[in-house]
């Protein structure tokens, strides 16, 4: 499924694109383009003096034949065998990487790749999970930023408050807000110590209600700031109790 909502089936384009008398073998995926995903395809041309530009041409005639969302909107060429399991489907996920080690010619396309946002220390294997729940979204990318899934100063806080708990971390939240970027951010999760005294969550259930009075002195404002701040607390109280209970 694309970032629309559009579902887009790989091997039923990976078929419809083989027809072509230009291309050997094809291997369709979904890919982040300069910020959105892409249907994206590396393709095996029957004879290796075939060029980019004709297979650009065969691509964009054959795409007539779809709705647009299904159309394959960048590719690659591959001059060697595309990786297959023991079933001769195609490894995606080994097919990426080679694209974002630069082993496929992507010839006129001008795009740049966005790396996913994977790890192999068990500890970023967890932040990343964590994150994907948390974002709700199936695949993250390094150069991703918290702005991109329209997270605010409150979901910024929930977001701490669920990886401390999970984490048993302790997060300094000035310095998860000036994260770069998701791969940043993890790295930075990565290396924060066990929760140790006071943490995010004891500083919203348990912080001291501070009031702060204006130039005049108002009896009646003042406990009504009183009063509005005391409720406030209690709602957040509240959310952050049952986002511990959910953990």
């Amino acid at each position: 499924m694309l970032d629309s909502g559009k579902n887009v089936y790989p091997e039923e384009l990976e078929a419809f694109y083989s027809d072509s008398k230009l291309i050997s073998d094809i291997a369709v995926f979904g890919i982040m383009v300069n910020g959105s995903e892409t249907v994206f395809a590396v393709i095996v041309p029957i004879k290796a003096n075939i060029t980019y530009k004709e297979l650009k041409l065969e691509i964009t005639r054959l795409g007539r034949g779809l709705p647009t969302y299904k159309t394959v909107k960048d590719f690659a060429i591959s001059v060697d065998p595309l990786p297959k399991t023991t079933k001769r489907t195609n490894i995606n996920s080994k097919i990426i990487d080679n694209l974002e080690q630069g082993l496929y010619n992507r010839g006129e396309g001008e795009a740049g790749i966005e790396k996913e946002l994977t790890a192999n220390d068990p500890k970023k294997i967890a932040i990343i999970n964590i994150l994907k729940d948390e974002l709700k979204s199936k695949k993250l990318y390094c150069s991703q930023n918290l702005r991109d899934f329209n997270i605010d100063s409150l979901g910024s806080m929930n977001l701490i408050v669920q990886l401390e708990v999970k984490l048993s971390i302790k997060i300094e939240e000035k310095i998860f807000s000036a994260a770069e970027n998701l791969e940043n951010l993890t790295n930075y999760l990565s290396i924060c110590k066990r929760g140790e005294g006071r943490t995010t969550f004891d500083e919203l259930i348990n912080g001291k209600i501070e009031t702060k009075s204006v130039a005049f002195f108002n009896p009646i404002f003042e406990l009504l700031l009183v009063i509005f701040r005391f409720l406030s607390k209690i709602k957040y109280e509240r959310i952050f109790l049952s986002l511990g209970k959910k953990s």
